[in-house]
């Protein structure tokens, strides 16, 4: 995503991370050994401008594609196979690719309730730092540069994590928490706060001491656009919802979760 000419590329956005999920991009750019010609000429350029460009690959079907420098993968910190921490360092290495970890304060398992209640206060009591700590001394054998983004789209108030249903200060106090006992295992790591970015994504920030990297979610969809605006958005304005308003801290802003659903014309534009 090239920020120049849209006005929102200053010092506070310096580098711009689209972390796209690979059925995106199979929709787009896909072709048997990797992303197409057109596809590789676009990263291409967007590494020319100093922009990276990442993906969320779990299957490993981008593994030769030229122009990703950005590796994002996904764990729980409970019931979760620690080696598998260790293969996606060594295979984002293989590949000159830096790495983005979002942890999940929870368990993947259909067999476990999340409640947001509980959740927290297995946090705050210190029961949750043995996942804690075997999840990030695990990250901290990697060589940097690792990211960790922890607890994503607090603000998103749609029930879909446990976390959203958390009060701001409960969700500060936890990051918190998180970073502090993560740093002990991880101390070269760095640290994504990741709102969806909506209006009352300020009131979670965590503070400049727990947070190295604010990392916003991009989504475009043709429907709502068409329904609600009467016309396609472009990019920019996807990304300024949020970056209007959180620039004013001053931290690298990354795109991090980037996705888009419509026609041919919509998705090529």
């Amino acid at each position: 995503m090239n920020m120049k000419g849209t006005g929102l590329a200053n010092k506070a956005l310096r580098l711009v991370a689209v972390s796209a999920s690979t059925a995106l991009l199979h929709s787009v750019a896909y072709a048997n050994d990797g992303l197409d010609r057109k596809a590789t000429e676009a990263l291409a350029g967007l590494a020319r401008a100093g922009i990276a460009v990442g993906a969320y690959d779990p299957h490993g079907m981008l593994a030769n594609s030229k122009g990703l420098s950005v590796e994002h993968v996904y764990v729980p910190w409970r019931d979760v196979d620690l080696k598998s921490i260790k293969d996606a360092g060594r295979y984002a290495r293989d590949r000159g690719r830096s790495l983005i970890i979002t942890v999940e304060p929870w368990t993947w398992s259909l067999r476990r309730k999340h409640d947001a209640a509980e959740l927290h206060r297995t946090i705050m009591s210190g029961q949750s730092d043995p996942w804690i700590g075997a999840v990030c001394t695990a990250i901290g054998a990697m060589p940097p540069p690792v990211t960790i983004r922890f607890g994503q789209e607090m603000d998103l108030k749609n029930n879909r994590y446990p976390w959203s249903n958390w009060q701001p200060g409960e969700f500060v106090a936890a990051f918190r928490h998180f970073v502090g006992e993560c740093r002990k295992g991880a101390p070269t790591a760095k640290f994504m706060w990741s709102p969806h970015g909506g209006a009352d994504a300020r009131a979670y920030y965590p503070g400049r001491a727990y947070v190295d990297l604010i990392g916003v979610t991009v989504f475009a969809f043709q429907k709502y656009d068409e329904g609600e605006f009467g016309r396609w958005r472009a990019p920019s304005d996807l990304l300024s919802i949020a970056y209007n308003d959180l620039s004013t801290f001053e931290i690298d802003i990354w795109a991090v979760e980037f996705g888009c659903n419509g026609d041919d014309a919509y998705r090529a534009r």
